[in-house]
């Protein structure tokens, strides 16, 4: 089976936004685990494999067209786990760029001499 993304566009409506405007981000859905120390382990962010069993199946809409599923999994057991590369968050990377672009301005500064 070939990898399935699961983010979706967001439908939050920020307050500074004009009306019919949407947050220019991703949703992912979330899974809430409890168990052992051995949770404590797994990484800040990766990728994880689970062994699972379908409880229930919804799916709504046209077939083909407008169709949207809803699953229930009862996760069973943690097969992998693969460290990742964490990602930047938004704060970090705009600091990041802002950071670079006022090195950049310092350097043209010092070429007009």
């Amino acid at each position: 089976m070939k990898s399935i993304p699961l983010a979706r566009e967001s439908e939050f409506m920020m307050p500074s936004m004009p009306k019919g405007g949407y947050r220019d981000q991703k949703e992912y859905p979330c899974t809430h685990l409890e168990g052992g120390k051995e949770l404590s382990d797994l990484p800040e962010q990766g990728t994880i494999t689970f062994t699972f069993k379908r409880r229930s199946l919804t799916k709504r809409g046209v077939e083909g067209e407008d169709e949207s599923t809803s699953l229930c999994l009862d996760l069973q057991e943690i097969t992998s786990v693969e460290a990742g590369k964490a990602l930047k968050s938004t704060d970090e990377a705009l600091s990041e760029l802002k950071d670079s672009s006022d090195d950049e301005e310092d350097d043209s500064e010092g070429e007009d001499d």
